[in-house]
């Protein structure tokens, strides 16, 4: 048998290659052009964001089984991957406590003022009395109205975090559903209510740009933005506009819709009302620990004949 781990860069932490007595080859990270033949004759490819589409697949007879060290796996063809017989696994629920802090994080961050604040004191402005410098008071979260978008096992669990400190929660419908399922919100009474609206979704072609020009005018112009989901949710053109005119508080991204950073407009906005993150929020002592321990698990449960985490 042989294991190839295509993208070893991207797993923050080492495996015990010799478990199964497989030929194993890793890679820090594999180009285009060079992943047919680094997957001939593989059994079992591990990866976290080589494009794994058709074309290749059809061309890789013995591989049997993919296992990526993340939730989404929208680069994975999984329906070119079922018609060749090849079993398609992810991760589930290993990152969701460090997301949830790094939102709860963002909130705090964005309601108490403190990118302004901190600005404010680096720039010789520190006064005495915490009066003085009480230009834009800040809010307290307790009362405040947390919109949800994406009610997955993250957005339960924020949820009821949430909740416990104070919150009310709503919980947003898909958008342009007409009915609504029990517990659920329409999701532009969501944008409308919310003090903070968290995007928690999967990026599909349903919810490219969701969140778009439409959206901002109906948020409440000191109500922020969170996403720790997919770039391409957020229209970042219309956030920038919303932001420069002012439409709402405040966002805070952990994803872009293209992380490549050229001409990228949203790092030049200088305004204290914006965060952004380098697509961290997943990342936690105790997250990575479970991420390789379940893309491991992954492989041990296919290689015993009952996988587990089958996406196709």
């Amino acid at each position: 048998m042989k294991i190839v781990l295509l993208d070893k860069k991207y797993f923050l932490s080492d495996f015990p290659q010799n478990e199964w007595g497989a030929v194993w080859e890793e890679y820090d990270d594999t180009p285009e052009d060079k992943i047919l033949a680094r997957l001939s004759g593989a059994h079992i490819a591990l990866t976290h964001g080589v494009k794994l589409n058709r074309e290749i697949v059809s061309k890789l007879p013995d591989l049997k089984m993919i296992s990526v060290n993340s939730t989404g796996y929208e680069r994975i063809d999984v329906e070119a991957c079922k018609e060749f017989g090849v079993t398609v696994c992810n991760i589930k629920d290993w990152c969701t406590n460090s997301v949830v802090e790094h939102i709860l994080s963002c909130m705090f961050a964005l309601n108490r003022l403190l990118p302004s604040y901190h600005s404010f004191v680096r720039n010789g402005n520190w006064k005495a009395t915490p009066y003085e410098i009480a230009f834009k008071p800040a809010k307290e979260l307790r009362g405040s109205v947390i919109g949800i978008v994406g009610y997955g096992m993250l957005g339960k669990h924020l949820k009821s975090v949430c909740q416990a400190m104070g919150l009310t929660v709503l919980v947003s419908e898909h958008k342009n559903r007409t009915s609504v399922r029990n517990g659920y919100t329409l999701f532009n009474q969501v944008v409308r209510q919310s003090d903070f609206l968290v995007i928690q979704t999967p990026l599909s072609n349903e919810t490219y740009h969701m969140i778009s020009t439409e959206e901002f005018e109906m948020m409440q112009d000191d109500a922020y933005l969170i996403n720790c989901g997919r770039g391409g949710l957020i229209d970042e053109g219309a956030l920038l506009k919303a932001l420069e005119q002012n439409k709402i508080g405040g966002a805070a991204l952990d994803v872009l819709e293209a992380e490549t950073f050229e001409n990228k407009a949203l790092l030049h906005y200088k305004g204290s009302n914006l965060i952004l993150s380098p697509h961290i929020a997943f990342a936690s002592v105790q997250s990575i620990k479970k991420n390789t321990e379940m893309v491991l698990d992954n492989v041990r449960q296919y290689i015993n004949g009952s996988p587990i985490n089958v996406v196709n």
